[in-house]
């Protein structure tokens, strides 16, 4: 845990240039060696990068790099299996990669149904809260029977997005597996996308490309008492986290 907690503040501490370019580097080393492994599975058509790494806005020893993996096919458990597999190997070098079991593994033959049937799926593909960026393969998302933005289920996907976060917060802030730091930017995280659903079903989420900017704009539609929570945690991320402002656990509960 020690370890841990010193190299996360060490990245935290060093994000000047020439450490940023080091850690650019690393993170980009990680996910090519993510294509170069995983694209030997029989039938994976395409990989894509997700999320963060896809929005340009990493935070280094704190983001994830996360993919999405279309396979050919039915769902086939051998070939899922082979793919995390890869994933638990390719950690040991690159701890940045999150547990293979987090990754998006959708097997094509099957996601129309799933997509249709399931909010949650349908809100890990909605770009405004996961960006994507072609890696390898064939750009099979451009031809995956997606639902127009416009005809979305906006209500139906902020019940997914607040479950989607709740449990996340609920299961890793109480966890002694995480430092204190990780627990301030989960929450952080969490605001972030509860805030976007929330300024987006009051229209005032255009062209917010960042969590930053959304942070903004949050600060702007909030009461005082909010507001003024919301720029806390601004604080907290501007100074990346050299002082604490806040109580995740406290806010949590509050939230």
């Amino acid at each position: 845990m020690w370890l841990r907690r010193f190299l996360i503040r060490l990245a935290l501490e060093l994000q000047v240039p020439p450490f940023t370019w080091v850690a650019t580097a690393y993170y980009h080393l990680a996910a090519r060696a993510v294509v170069r492994r995983v694209r030997r599975v029989a039938g994976v058509r395409a990989i894509y990068l997700s999320g963060s790494g896809a929005r340009h806005d990493v935070i280094a020893g704190l983001s994830d790099v996360d993919f999405k993996i279309f396979v050919d096919g039915h769902a086939d458990p051998a070939r899922y299996e082979a793919i995390r597999r890869r994933f638990e190997r390719l950690r040991r070098w690159f701890p940045m990669l999150g547990p293979p079991d987090e990754k998006g593994i959708y097997f094509l033959d099957g996601f129309a149904a799933d997509y249709a049937h399931y909010p949650l799926i349908q809100h890990l593909f909605d770009e405004r809260f996961y960006r994507h960026r072609l890696l390898w393969g064939e750009d099979v998302m451009a031809s995956l029977p997606m639902t127009p933005r416009a005809n979305l289920d906006d209500h139906a996907l902020c019940f997914w997005t607040l479950k989607d976060w709740t449990e996340k917060v609920s299961l890793l802030a109480g966890s002694a597996r995480i430092t204190r730091v990780q627990k301030h930017y989960l929450f952080y995280k969490a605001c972030c996308d509860v805030g976007l659903m929330w300024l987006g079903l009051r229209g005032q989420a255009d062209a917010l490309d960042s969590r930053a900017a959304v942070m903004a704009q949050l600060a702007r539609s909030l009461g005082p008492e909010d507001a003024a929570w919301v720029s806390a945690l601004i604080l907290e991320r501007e100074c990346r986290w050299r002082r604490f402002v806040t109580d995740p656990d406290a806010s949590y509960l509050a939230f």
